[in-house]
């Protein structure tokens, strides 16, 4: 199969180089206005995602993803041209500077291939980047500029510090209640216990002391009884023993036999 081509027989191209400039610059020089028409066509305005467009050469655009100004993918198709194809640039990260990434897709036949190739590596070979001048000029501008922005850095961190400490002291204050509320609540807690269990031990002991006065008041009450049954007894015999004597007494007295209450014995 011939390099570049695809399984549905079209084809792709690319190119890439590094070049000492910001991510920014290489986004402004390749991806906007004129800057498109180095590796395409110039386009007459800002290209939007979703947003069809028509370059200057009345060729039709429809931006898929723009993302600025990291990547830029596109689907074009010039007048004449039955099929679309895309092109896509990347902007990507370098140790120095950043690599512009250009690449094509559905080309429709490698001579296209081989031109665009081309074009695009004299196009990256004569990619601009800062002139030494201007970086000469811009780094004493940059070195106060720099200076201004650590100046107000550490200010702002300073005021970030010293807003900081009432909010420490105010939550090192608010931890401190939060425990001195828990120690009072433990210590409220453990008085309902010592409450609740003095509560439970005169229970007892009032349970246990009615228990003992019930017991000694029947004891007491069965030892009066033995005591007092021989009482009872000899009282309610006493009586009978006297009528029993008086009864003896009066058998063994003689009755008189004179007298008016003399008892007349009858004559033979």
């Amino acid at each position: 199969m011939p390099t570049g081509r695809t399984a549905d027989r079209s084809y792709n191209a690319g190119a890439r180089r590094t070049v000492d400039m910001t991510a920014e610059d290489a986004w402004r020089n390749w991806a906007q206005g004129e800057g498109l028409g180095r590796w395409l066509e110039p386009s007459g305005a800002e290209l939007q995602e979703g947003q069809e467009a028509t370059l200057k050469d009345g060729t039709w655009v429809m931006p898929i993803r723009v993302r600025p100004p990291h990547q830029l993918r596109i689907r074009l198709r010039r007048p004449r041209q039955a099929q679309p194809w895309t092109a896509q640039l990347r902007v990507l990260p370098a140790a120095r500077g950043v690599t512009i990434a250009l690449h094509a897709e559905g080309l429709t036949d490698e001579a296209t291939r081989t031109a665009f190739i081309a074009r695009w590596n004299q196009a990256l070979e004569a990619a601009p980047s800062p002139s030494l001048a201007k970086a000469a000029t811009a780094k004493p501008h940059t070195h106060k500029a720099s200076k201004k922005v650590a100046i107000e850095k550490a200010t702002a961190h300073k005021a970030s510090k010293q807003a900081a400490t009432p909010r420490a002291t105010a939550n090192k204050a608010s931890k401190q209640v939060a425990i001195a509320k828990a120690t009072a609540h433990k210590a409220s807690k453990q008085v309902a216990t010592r409450r609740a269990t003095a509560h439970k031990v005169a229970k007892q002991v009032t349970t246990t002391q009615a228990a003992t006065r019930r017991v000694t008041t029947h004891k007491v009450a069965e030892q009066v009884a033995t005591t007092q049954a021989p009482t009872r007894r000899a009282t309610t015999q006493a009586p009978v023993a006297k009528r029993v004597a008086r009864g003896a007494s009066a058998a063994k007295t003689p009755r008189a036999t004179s007298g008016r209450g003399a008892r007349k014995t009858p004559r033979k």
